[in-house]
């Protein structure tokens, strides 16, 4: 089995979370590919068993980046496997959901949409 990991992160917690997903994938034998959105020349997801989003979040919705990057994937035809995920500072927010329907609009097939609580970025004084 083979997957293709799409992430943003702006600092930093996004790919972190990417990384340990690909330890968890490699220790149970699943090859996981891993592109930063802000690299990506062409979208081929031909060879990929499923497909994981990352982003940040950024008051309450996914970056600008994020967002033109899932209006750039193609429409899916084979019902593909899709995990959303989504880093912030809160327990929670609608990014994920946003992003999945943004995708079940184009055939993807969304198993998972999860919020990942992590430390906050924002101090105030």
């Amino acid at each position: 089995m083979k997957g293709l990991l799409y992430y943003f992160s702006g600092t930093g917690n996004t790919k972190w979370v990417a990384d340990i997903l690909k330890k968890y994938f490699r220790n149970n034998k699943i090859d996981l590919e891993l592109l930063n959105i802000e690299k990506v020349e062409e979208i081929k997801l031909n060879q990929f068993d499923f497909l994981i989003i990352g982003s940040p979040v950024y008051a309450e919705m996914e970056p600008k980046i994020v967002d033109n990057f899932l209006n750039k994937l193609p429409k899916c035809i084979r019902n593909l496997k899709t995990i959303i995920y989504a880093t912030q500072g809160g327990k929670s927010s609608s990014a994920p959901a946003i992003m999945a329907k943004k995708l079940k609009n184009k055939g993807y097939n969304i198993f998972i949409e999860e919020c990942i609580k992590m430390p906050n970025n924002c101090y105030f004084y």
